[in-house]
C-alpha cells in the first residue's frame, strides 16, 4: 500500500482549511483521483502530505505521522461531472465519521472546495440507482475558493 508522507514543500499554516486548499492546489490536474493527509502538530498548526494517485474514482494509502503530529484531516479530488460529483460519497462520510476527522474534496469539475466535518456537517439519505438500499452522504460546507 503506498504511504501518504509530510510534503516536503509544506509550510505550516495555523488553519486547517488553507492548508486543506493548498493541498488540493498542489494535487495534478489529470484524470486520476488524488487524496492525501492533513496532519496538526502540537501548536496547533497544519500541514499536508504528498497527494497519492487513485484509480479512477478510489484510493487507497496508509497515512504516516510525523513524530509530533495526529491526522486532523484527509483531502481527495472528485473528478466526475454528474449529481454525485459535489457529495461526499457514503464510503468518504464512513471514513471520516470512523477516523474522527475532517474531509476535504476538490470537484473537479466545478473547482470548488468543500468540506465535512463529522458530527457538524449534515448528511441525507440517497437510493442510488434504483437501489433499495439507503446510502448516507453530505453536500458538505463549500469554503468559497476556487482551484
Amino acid at each position: 500500500m503506498i504511504a501518504a508522507i509530510l510534503d516536503a514543500g509544506c509550510v505550516w499554516q495555523p488553519d486547517m482549511d488553507r492548508a486543506a486548499v493548498t493541498a488540493l492546489a498542489s494535487v495534478p490536474n489529470s484524470n486520476d483521483e488524488y487524496a492525501g493527509a492533513i496532519y496538526r502538530d502540537a501548536q496547533g498548526r497544519y500541514c499536508y502530505s504528498t497527494p497519492v494517485r487513485g484509480a479512477d474514482d478510489t484510493f487507497s494509502f496508509r497515512v504516516v505521522l510525523p513524530t509530533g503530529t495526529v491526522l486532523a484531516g484527509l483531502y481527495h479530488t472528485h473528478l466526475g461531472d454528474d449529481g454525485l460529483a459535489p457529495l461526499f460519497s457514503a464510503g468518504d462520510v464512513r471514513q471520516a465519521d470512523r477516523l474522527g476527522a475532517a474531509s476535504y474534496i476538490l470537484v473537479r469539475s466545478r473547482g470548488i472546495v468543500l468540506r465535512y466535518v463529522p458530527g457538524r456537517t449534515g448528511t441525507m439519505p440517497i437510493h442510488r440507482n434504483g437501489s433499495l438500499r439507503t446510502l448516507t452522504v453530505s453536500r458538505g460546507e463549500n469554503l468559497g475558493v476556487s482551484l
